[in-house]
């Protein structure tokens, strides 16, 4: 028998009834759920008897947990209870990920199982149990773990099938930092991977131009501000490894206009900032089989945070990222380029009825859509369309409200639109019969207003739009 717990609460299940006598059970039983040190999440038991002559005798199991589609940044940062599955399975020192068989002959079903891999005992012992993980959405070829200190990389080049002939079988590998000091630097706050490549092409046509790449938000121990870094799934460390540059900045042999401190430690996150949600898309016009003949290498990211000291009402923080992948003239070396497009906040207020709160209560955030009309290797977007043309288009998900989306710009949110999936009778606050419960990224759409990103919204009365 198993049983589901959803909370840090202790449960008790005391006197219960004898289904013989009716008398009360000399049985007493407890289950908590707790985190231990050195082996991460855990629920004990404690349960107890009474014995001749009034004596009881008390015991104790403790269980170590695994956590299905864990958390992509750090619990200690507090923030939502909604975020985007992942098809992982973190253990303490150890992932279990799924794996797609090869194809029989005679159909093109496909077999599925999970294999576990087992994080490199040195990291364990040095830096505890694994508390986060980040697997690619797409592609699944990439996990990454993170526990107290540093993180390291799983690279799955050959768990996946994909159409033409197999490639010799290579069994997962783990990417570690070489410098110890380097993985102790620095903790994990939020991560994700930014997924290159067309899903449908052999693994034999690929080449380390389309190697995944870990976007990472930093706590480093000697930098109070936060910091946005990047790695490829195949190097860590700093200096020439640490991939993530000003969008001002240029190889060797060029106008370098760069500064050396976002070259070792990343970009500087602004004062303050914290991260609750951090999600990604990339250009989706790559994933269509009529898309371009090259991948424009552009992604979309955002940062975001639920703020309660804007006065009365609360507000969500978001910074909007974009990012495009840039190679030297030689082909040789790799970096990606970054710009802060626009930073600024989104009102959450209700409204002044006094029978509920003047705070929106947020439990999702996702960047939706956006613009990759940018081209940040060239420079050749105006100040005037930065500011004024669209650059996101936010997903915000909330108790009462339901789904809000959000358009954003250089100037702040201009478009505001609450409840899209529910009529206005339906979304009245007070009148919600159901919440939304998950979302994820469907895929790319084409239409005649060019290409767009479809999302599936799953609510917990069975519905998903």
């Amino acid at each position: 028998p198993g049983f589901t717990l959803a909370g840090s609460e202790t449960f008790s299940l005391r006197h219960c009834r004898d289904a013989d006598s009716g008398a009360a059970s000399s049985l007493s039983s407890w289950f908590h759920l707790g985190e231990d040190e050195d082996h991460g999440p855990c629920v004990v038991h404690v349960y107890g008897r009474t014995l001749s002559r009034g004596r009881r005798r008390a015991c104790k199991n403790v269980f170590d947990l695994s956590t299905l589609s864990p958390l992509n940044r750090s619990p200690a940062e507090g923030g939502l209870s909604l975020n985007e599955p992942s098809a992982v399975l973190l253990h303490c020192d150890s992932v279990t990920f799924p794996s797609l068989g090869t194809p029989s002959n005679n159909t093109r079903d496909v077999s599925i199982r999970w294999e576990e891999s087992r994080v490199p005992p040195a990291y364990f012992a040095s830096n505890g149990p694994c508390r986060i993980a980040a697997v690619g959405k797409s592609r699944g070829r990439s996990v990454a773990v993170a526990a107290a200190r540093g993180l390291c990389v799983l690279d799955l080049p050959q768990t996946t099938h994909r159409p033409g002939p197999p490639g010799p079988a290579k069994p997962p590998r783990w990417k570690q930092f070489g410098n110890v000091m380097d993985e102790r630097r620095f903790r994990v706050v939020s991560m994700i991977w930014f997924e290159r490549g067309d899903a449908t092409i052999p693994r034999a046509k690929e080449d380390s131009s389309e190697d995944d790449l870990l976007l990472a938000v930093v706590q480093y121990a000697n930098f109070d501000e936060l910091h946005l870094v990047c790695w490829s799934r195949k190097r860590l460390g700093f200096g020439e490894d640490q991939l993530l540059r000003e969008s001002s900045w240029h190889f060797a042999g060029e106008e370098d206009t760069g500064d050396d401190d976002v070259s070792q430690f990343g970009m500087a996150l602004p004062q303050g900032f914290r991260v609750h949600s951090m999600s990604m898309i990339r250009d989706p016009a790559d994933s269509l089989p009529s898309g371009r003949s090259a991948s424009s290498n552009r992604a979309v990211l955002l940062l975001a945070f639920v703020s309660c000291h804007e006065g009365a009402s609360g507000c969500v923080k978001y910074g909007v990222y974009q990012l495009q992948r840039t190679r030297s003239p030689d082909g040789l070396s790799e970096a990606v380029l970054a710009r802060l497009a626009c930073l600024d906040h989104v009102p959450l207020q209700l409204g002044t009825s006094p029978d509920f709160s003047a705070t929106e209560s947020v439990i999702g955030i996702f960047v939706a859509g956006g613009s990759f009309l940018f081209d940040l290797d060239e420079g050749i977007e105006t100040e005037d369309q930065a500011l004024h043309d669209v650059i996101a288009v936010l997903g915000i998900v909330t108790l009462f409200q339901g789904l809000v989306v959000v358009c954003v710009n250089g100037t702040g949110p201009i478009l505001y639109r609450p409840s899209l999936l529910e009529s206005a009778d339906q979304r009245r606050v007070g009148n919600r019969n159901s919440l939304i419960v998950s979302y994820w990224m469907s895929g790319a759409v084409s239409s005649r207003f060019g290409c767009g990103v479809a999302w599936s919204i799953a609510k917990n009365d069975g519905g998903v739009f």
